[in-house]
């Protein structure tokens, strides 16, 4: 393959190859290259890529000393010495050392041995030296190339379509020179031709290279707009994720605004029983009494103490204290005049007034149980006694129209 698309086209023939790259510097694999063509020898170096192409060239007169770094077959390194050295590493020991046993054979066939070779293993060198005569007559035999069968059978037919002229060969070399100017003039025109076709193709390319550059561009173009659609999403996921919490927290607000009405919210029914606080009548004391546990049960309510800086909240727990007061006040009121029209002392302290009247109530209960306890030291009769006893021990009610048995 290297020889088809390097030596071929320029009339030269591979002698041997190394895959190499430069000794000390980043790995970019090469191959060195020993090319022939009379009257001499080229060294050649061809990188590999896609294509094989031809980077340098150096005549192999103007190779001065091949150095093998090392007597040891194993070492990868060599220099080649032209205007200046040059530094390899082979990828394999086995391609140095056939690449340089070919420069040896043709250090001896072609330069008698003006080319220096330092550092190699005396064994190869030996190897190489009896085998220099026999590798000398493959490099003559190689030079000819035999006919394919192919071409053999396309010069048979010539011979035999030209037979009668082969005799005078002056007409047959006309003849074929004649038919070569024929098929120059047809490889001319084939070649103008194909010039035509491939400005076509050129232009072609060129129209299909803006279409290219037009569809970068749209593609640029949609690719900014969908940056700016991406940023709007964005921005719409974090609107939806606002929302979100603002609905989170919509109903943990209502929930909590119901608690709060729910609980703290005292009738208007209620609140003018207790601003009132008219005890005058059964009715209107069962109302006090139903006003009364309802405000009880809104005071006693437990609400977050952050609650309470709360303008309404605290509104609301005032008006309760305000209409506790109120009722208190009233109760102590009708109580006090309870007292008073019994004719008990007045202008005192409601629960001392009725500690008071109490004690004058049971005190005539009092010296009855004790005169009864004297009576029964007299030596009464027993039946009698425990009589006495029973009426004396009755259960005693007060009420505010009075004290009843």
């Amino acid at each position: 393959s290297t020889a088809k698309d390097v030596f071929n086209p320029q009339n030269e023939r591979l002698l041997e190859i190394v895959h190499v790259w430069k000794t000390g510097k980043k790995r970019k694999n090469s191959i060195l290259c020993v090319a022939g063509e009379c009257p001499g020898k080229k060294v050649k170096k061809a990188d590999r890529g896609d294509q094989y192409k031809m980077t340098d060239r150096w005549p192999l007169k103007d190779l001065k000393l091949v150095d093998g770094k090392n007597v040891n077959q194993e070492c990868l390194e060599f220099e080649l010495q032209f205007d200046k050295v040059y530094k390899w590493t082979a990828v394999s020991a086995d391609e140095k050392n056939a690449f340089i046993r070919c420069l040896w054979k043709l250090n001896r066939r072609y330069l008698s041995s003006s080319i220096a070779f330092v550092s190699i293993p005396s064994c190869m060198l030996e190897e190489v030296g009896n085998a220099s005569a026999k590798a000398g007559d493959q490099a003559e035999h190689s030079a000819y190339q035999e006919m394919t069968p192919k071409e053999t059978a396309d010069m048979l037919k010539l011979m035999e379509e030209y037979e009668p002229i082969v005799n005078n060969s002056m007409a047959f070399a006309e003849k074929l020179s004649k038919e070569l100017q024929v098929l120059d003039e047809a490889n001319l025109q084939a070649i103008i031709s194909s010039e035509k076709q491939v400005t076509l193709l050129m232009g072609s390319i060129d129209e299909a290279l803006a279409e290219v550059a037009k569809v970068e561009e749209t593609l640029q173009v949609y690719d900014e707009l969908l940056g700016s659609v991406k940023q709007q999403m964005d921005h719409i996921q974090q609107g939806n994720s606002l929302l979100h919490q603002i609905d989170s927290n919509h109903e943990k607000l209502m929930s909590e605004i119901l608690f709060l009405t729910s609980n703290l919210d005292l009738s208007k029914k209620h609140r003018q029983a207790l601003s009132r606080g008219d005890l005058s009548s059964p009715s209107k004391v069962k109302a006090c009494i139903a006003a009364a546990e309802a405000l009880s049960s809104c005071m006693n309510v437990q609400i977050q103490p952050g609650y309470r800086k709360l303008q309404a909240i605290a509104e609301q727990l005032i008006m309760f204290e305000t209409l506790k007061q109120n009722f208190e006040n009233s109760f102590i009121s009708h109580i006090t005049s309870i007292f008073e029209l019994q004719h008990f002392l007045p202008h005192s302290f409601p629960f001392q007034v009725y500690a008071w009247n109490l004690s004058r109530l049971y005190e005539r209960e009092i010296k009855a149980f004790f005169e009864l306890a004297r009576m029964l030291l007299l030596g009464r009769t027993k039946e009698c006694n425990t009589a006495y006893l029973l009426l004396s021990f009755g259960v005693f009610v007060a009420s505010p129209r009075g004290i009843h048995k």
